[in-house]
């Protein structure tokens, strides 16, 4: 691994330290990504760490599939903030009720 990989994961490892959140198992480790299985105070949850700037849409929705594998809630980090359009997007969804079709 390179210093920058080991710079990011020792910066995941921090950010899970400061918020006291166990790490339990390493998933899948690489240059851009990391996926990890955590433990806090209300139970698992599974992480997935961007090795970038700033995460799309698209990367919120891989992640969201990932964590569907395991049944569990997610965590998305990243080294800067998501897209304006991710975070209104996701403000927006938040009070979503539901989306229906009509007949």
């Amino acid at each position: 691994t390179s210093q920058k990989e080991r710079n990011f994961f020792n910066k995941v490892k921090e950010f899970l330290s400061e918020k006291s959140i166990e790490l339990i198992d390493i998933i899948s480790f690489s240059r851009n990504e990391s996926i990890l299985r955590v433990k806090d105070i209300e139970g698992n949850k599974i992480v997935v760490a961007y090795n970038k700037k700033r995460i799309s849409d698209n990367d919120i929705i891989k992640a969201a599939k990932k964590s569907a594998g395991f049944n569990l809630p997610y965590i998305v980090l990243s080294l800067g903030e998501p897209l304006k359009k991710v975070r209104e997007l996701i403000l927006a969804v938040k009070n979503l009720h539901f989306i229906e079709k009509l007949k």
